[in-house]
């Protein structure tokens, strides 16, 4: 099988899209980490954080595809999406409460 024979199933946009669609998963860990840590002082409080978001990523991938497999891409995508979002909203917002003004 050839690469090119790759391109014409899903078609060409979908590797640039897989790649952006996989990005956050990259980053929303580093960026936990550096949240957490400003918000608490702690880098051992920071690193579980980024730690358990990486492990949570991890679990839930094969879950997510599974369930794309079953009720569609674009379905699970969306929901996943929206999931994640709220999730790292839920993280802003709790790193912003309890803390004295600077």
């Amino acid at each position: 099988m050839a690469y090119r024979s790759l391109l014409r199933v899903p078609g060409a946009a979908f590797f640039p899209l897989g790649f952006l669609a996989r990005l956050p998963y990259a980053t929303s860990s580093l960026a936990t980490l550096v949240l957490v840590q400003a918000a608490s002082g702690s880098y051992a409080f920071a690193g579980l954080a980024a730690a358990a978001q990486g492990i949570a990523n991890a679990l839930g991938a094969p879950i997510a595809g599974t369930l794309a497999d079953r009720h569609g891409h674009r379905l699970v995508g969306t929901l996943t999406a929206l999931a994640n979002a709220a999730a790292l909203t839920a993280l802003v917002a709790a790193s912003h409460t309890g803390r004295a003004a600077r």
